[in-house]
């Protein structure tokens, strides 16, 4: 059972240390999420601002058009609402912007006045290799988390294997020597071990 225990210890430390290195590719993963979900907040809020800003002008235009006649309240009135949700949007998109850089600051601990983005000409290549099963066998064997999984579940095969022979007569085996020197004589000096 002491041979099964270390087993099952030694095992134990490696799933920690399988844990951990999930833990950390996670952690790569979700601040790479929050790092895009900025950047598609930035671009939403930019197109909202020119949504907001061409449908301004074509308020003005249909204000201008009113007041010559050529338009009727009606269409003012469409534009103004046109405008008022987009003013809205663009709000909304800003707030989502901000939202967005808190979660990234709040993961990682840091302010970001500016991110960096992949230019406009980057080529991006295909995975290698395209097989599916590929990746799905490549995870079986270097995915920590599934590595971890398989610890765990070794450990607790040696945990059977160390209940099922608990059931097992133990023996305990004490044994002693003594040794006691009577050079002396009766009444003389005595040496014992």
């Amino acid at each position: 059972q002491l041979f099964l225990g270390l087993s099952a210890a030694k095992l134990k430390a490696e799933q920690a240390a399988l844990a951990l290195i999930a833990a950390l590719r996670d952690l790569l993963l979700d601040v790479a999420e929050k790092y895009f979900a900025v950047l598609a907040a930035r671009d939403a809020a930019v197109f909202a601002h020119a949504e907001t800003t061409a449908l301004r002008e074509q308020l003005d235009h249909a204000k201008s058009r009113s007041d010559a006649g050529l338009a009727t309240l009606a269409d003012v009135k469409t534009a103004e609402a046109s405008y008022a949700i987009a003013s809205v949007d663009e709000t909304d998109a800003r707030n989502t912007l901000q939202a967005a850089q808190l979660a990234l600051e709040a993961l990682t601990g840091r302010s970001y006045p500016a991110l960096k983005v992949l230019p406009p000409n980057v080529g991006l290549s295909a995975p290698q290799p395209m097989d599916e099963n590929a990746w799905v066998a490549r995870a079986q064997t270097d995915n920590p988390a599934i590595l971890a999984q398989n610890a765990a579940i070794e450990i607790a095969r040696i945990n059977r294997r160390a209940s099922q022979r608990a059931r097992y007569p133990q023996i305990d085996l004490v044994g002693t020597a003594s040794a006691i020197d009577n050079g002396g004589g009766v009444s003389g000096e005595v040496d014992g071990d």
